[in-house]
């Protein structure tokens, strides 16, 4: 397994500036959508070239089934391939990114299975994703067959995936990625349902869930609001804190309660190995320090 969350997305690509994306290429085809008119995201070192919202039935493409979609609903991606040779790819290794203030944020997902998919002239690969704003769900699963991603606000998203010619190397990879937009609500920042309690305790809000009179693990996830925060804070967006529910906890009670220290109290055990915590960290402008302590 990797970890994607932290990549540098620093790459030059076929037109256009380096590190900006390239120009949407509107070129519709038979029964194919219009693209929209925006760049699509980099996608790091190890890819040479770009090649996005590209419409034309030539190659190797990325074929999406609309360009604009209503949360909850449904869109498809299809990889196919029309050249004479063989495409390599990761099926499990595609990419969200949201655009963002003019430059685009990687959403995930954060961790992907490192398998060879073999795409065989005229053959395809198919995604399916469900986009849903209701922010409750299971984990962000890049292997299940049917993608089902909670928690999204509307905007500009951007699907991806690379791969190789066989007639190339890994180190002439190129990226398909197609942009689209989501409408719907924004997804509400609110603290899990496990909560049980919350109080006080002199200058620390304290939250308590109703797993932590069994717990195998008792512990503490502690956020505290960091006036200065360094250069090396990652900038977050809602759709990411979303993601880990704890974070989402402690940042929602700060932010309702205007607390700058919380400490969220609760059973270790089933802790995702995608949790933000520890770590430092940007949202709307204010800095964040995420800790964790046993109990």
């Amino acid at each position: 397994m990797v970890s994607l969350s932290r990549r540098r997305l620093l790459a030059a690509v076929v037109t256009g500036t380096v590190g900006a994306g390239i120009a949407a290429a509107v070129t519709g085809g038979p029964d194919r959508p219009a693209a929209l008119d925006v760049d699509c995201p980099d996608y790091g070192e190890d890819v040479a070239a770009v090649a996005c919202n590209d419409h034309r039935r030539l190659g190797v493409t990325l074929e999406p089934s609309t360009t604009s979609v209503a949360a909850p609903g449904t869109i498809t991606f299809t990889l196919r391939n029309r050249s004479h040779r063989e495409f390599r790819t990761n099926w499990f290794g595609w990419r969200l990114h949201k655009r963002v203030d003019d430059d685009w944020v990687f959403v995930g997902p954060r961790r992907v299975p490192l398998p060879l998919h073999v795409v065989r002239p005229g053959g395809t690969l198919t995604w399916t994703v469900t986009l849903r704003s209701d922010p409750s769900g299971r984990d962000i699963d890049s292997s299940s067959e049917t993608i089902e991603w909670p928690g999204l606000g509307p905007g500009t998203y951007a699907f991806g995936i690379d791969g190789w010619s066989s007639d190339a190397d890994r180190d002439s990879k190129t990226a398909l990625s197609e942009t689209f937009a989501l409408d719907g609500a924004s997804p509400p920042l609110e603290p899990a349902d496990a909560v049980e309690t919350v109080e006080w305790e002199d200058d620390v809000l304290v939250a308590r869930t109703d797993r932590l009179e069994s717990a195998d693990r008792p512990t503490a996830y502690e956020l505290d609001r960091v006036d200065d925060p360094d250069d090396e804070a990652e900038r977050m967006i809602l759709e990411q804190v979303l993601q880990d529910g704890r974070f989402r906890t402690t940042l929602a009670l700060a932010l309702e309660h205007g607390a700058d220290r919380v400490r969220l109290e609760d059973d270790d055990r089933g802790h995702s190995p995608l949790s933000w915590f520890p770590g430092v960290y940007e949202y709307e402008g204010k800095g964040y320090r995420l800790e964790t302590a046993e109990l």
